[in-house]
């Protein structure tokens, strides 16, 4: 409920979305206009005479690190349903030519335990285990062979909040269970991993001591708002602090994988290049006859763009639209 009345956000009609038939009808219709007004036309739009999309990048526009793109942001094309996947089957490989993806498995989870080294982290991540299937049974208290779907799921959600800094109250809503319980929640997860929570006071004692964080690469990020007399701006400063020095990290090692990933290829010889990046995710073009050397070396250089405590792992995949890209072993 707002002040003017009920609720007809989005957000709040899918926590309703079996209470009548009209409910998911309009869910769907919005995402269809949002669909149509942001995507369908906009790149619509932006097709060039060559028929491709061009976008324009920013390398520093975001403090986290991020390499940022727009007219059009062609890094948050959907793909979460079908409908939005549709828009993805638009872009395609010229004639003779593939996309190839490489993509870093579970980047935030290997930062995380490079930074901290706890080993709640750093040895199932080793042993190759299920992340988010063991924080899921941590926090709902089950055996790991009693968590299903649903029960990971909600163990992915407590872990990428969690570790986002979010408190109780936001936990809740996103779950839709009551505050009381996300406490609970956030208790038990705080016990599976606390040396990730020691890792995020100290980050903002040195903050608040310092002004600023210090992230993997060496790049300083300023942190305003610790001393500020507005609780609201300053609580906002001190998660941010928790966190800043993890999301910059795991932007560094995305934007290092990109660049070795472009120069080896260059350096190869190889005309494959770098189209996108898609948070930790890169998309090449790559000529067919050169696809098994340079799924190879873009797979390797990624891997091996720092020398973390868990090797990094990527998941690559090859074909002729974005929206049909298929495993491909590099």
């Amino acid at each position: 409920r707002t002040k003017t009345g009920w609720s007809t956000s989005t957000d709040a009609l899918e926590r309703i979305e079996h209470a009548h038939p009209v409910v998911p009808l309009v869910i769907r219709w919005r995402m269809l206009r949002r669909l149509t007004d942001t995507w369908v036309i906009a790149l619509s739009d932006a097709i060039d005479d060559d028929g491709r999309v061009r976008s324009t990048f920013y390398p520093a526009r975001s403090f986290t690190g991020r390499l940022v793109n727009a007219a059009p942001d062609l890094g948050r094309v959907p793909k979460k349903t079908p409908e939005m996947l549709r828009i993805r089957h638009a872009f395609h490989a010229p004639p003779g030519s593939l996309l190839l993806s490489v993509d870093y498995e579970q980047l935030g989870l290997y930062v995380l335990a490079h930074l901290t080294g706890d080993p709640a982290l750093v040895e199932p991540l080793r042993d190759g285990a299920d992340m988010h299937t063991l924080t899921a049974a941590a926090v709902l208290e089950l055996d790991e062979r009693e968590v299903g779907y649903a029960e990971r799921q909600k163990g992915k959600v407590v872990s990428f909040a969690t570790f986002a800094g979010q408190g109780a109250s936001a936990l809740a809503l996103q779950l839709g269970v009551s505050a009381q319980e996300a406490k609970t929640l956030i208790e038990r997860f705080d016990r599976r991993y606390a040396v990730v929570r020691e890792f995020q006071d100290e980050q903002l004692r040195l903050a608040q001591e310092q002004g600023y964080v210090t992230t993997l690469a060496g790049r300083r990020w300023p942190i305003g708002g610790l001393r500020s007399r507005d609780p609201l701006a300053r609580s906002y400063a001190e998660r941010l602090a928790r966190r800043a020095t993890h999301e910059g990290s795991v932007a560094d090692v995305s934007r290092r994988g990109l660049l070795r990933a472009g120069e080896a290829l260059k350096d190869a010889g190889l005309t494959a290049m770098p189209l996108l990046q898609i948070l930790d995710e890169v998309l090449f073009e790559v000529p067919a006859p050169e696809l098994d050397r340079a799924a190879a070396i873009a797979a390797d250089a990624m891997r091996t763009a720092f020398d973390l405590r868990v090797p990094l792992r990527v998941g690559v995949r090859v074909g002729t639209r974005w929206s049909d890209l298929e495993p491909f072993p590099a």
